[in-house]
């Protein structure tokens, strides 16, 4: 019978993923690593066997739960903090702390913030679980240098906010009103760039519409970002008799 992998036990699982059946079951092959046991809109619960890395890279994908079931497993972590630069418009991430190295003992479970940066490193025979919580407000994606602890790239952690980039853009040509609608829904997302992307396609269709909501933004936002670079440049307008 297949247990419930986000409540069984330990030792439940360490037993299912014994039989060799269970494993051609999940449609798990040597060369993919990993395989989603469930997904929902909040959680995903995904099962690593064998060797993985981010080649170099520490990233945040948390906040999440892991588990060991079997094997070994050795992870790296980088604490770090978000600040703002630029009067408040632009954001950046900075380490707090040297990378550190722990070793995961098997049937410890460890829980990860969205503030700590990891990699792994685990043996051939290594089995896992990661517990994902999903949320707009752990959404940004962060690598840091193994070596160096430096930020090197920012991008988004699901692969649905990354696409409504592309999805701004049809809405910007759009000439319906829906389109604008949506437009005008993605102006308040809490995502810094995905936000304001939106408020650049809103200005592209609809210039006088796009003004106003600066002038909404500039006095709240759930982006702090968002919310200053709307003052800065309701401010420069005045300024300029725009």
């Amino acid at each position: 019978m297949r247990p419930d992998f986000e409540t069984a036990s330990l030792c439940t699982l360490k037993a299912f993923f014994a039989q060799q059946e269970n494993w051609a079951a999940r449609n798990f092959s040597l060369s993919q690593n990993s395989f989603v046991l469930s997904d929902s809109c909040s959680r995903r619960l995904v099962l690593y066997k064998g060797p993985v890395s981010f080649s170099g890279k520490l990233k945040n994908i948390g906040p999440l739960q892991l588990r060991l079931l079997r094997g070994a497993l050795q992870i790296q972590t980088l604490k770090f903090k978000t600040h703002t630069f630029n009067n408040g418009t632009s954001r950046g991430y900075t380490a707090l702390e040297a990378i550190r190295q722990q070793q995961v003992c098997v049937e410890q479970q460890l829980n990860i913030d969205h503030w700590t940066a990891v990699d792994f490193f685990a043996s051939a025979d290594a089995i896992w679980l990661m517990q994902f919580t999903k949320s707009p407000d752990y959404a940004t994606c962060v690598s840091f240098d193994a070596h160096s602890g430096r930020p090197e790239r920012v991008s988004l952690l699901y692969h649905s906010h990354s696409r409504l980039f592309n999805y701004i853009e049809v809405l910007a040509r759009s000439a319906c009103e829906r389109s604008e609608q949506a437009l005008l829904k993605l102006t308040e997302s809490p995502l810094d760039e995905l936000a304001w992307r939106a408020i650049e396609g809103l200005h592209q269709r609809a210039p006088m519409l796009a003004i106003q909501q600066l002038h909404k933004f500039a006095a709240a936002h759930p982006s702090e970002v968002v919310q200053n670079r709307s003052a800065a440049l309701v401010h420069q307008a005045g300024e300029t008799g725009i």
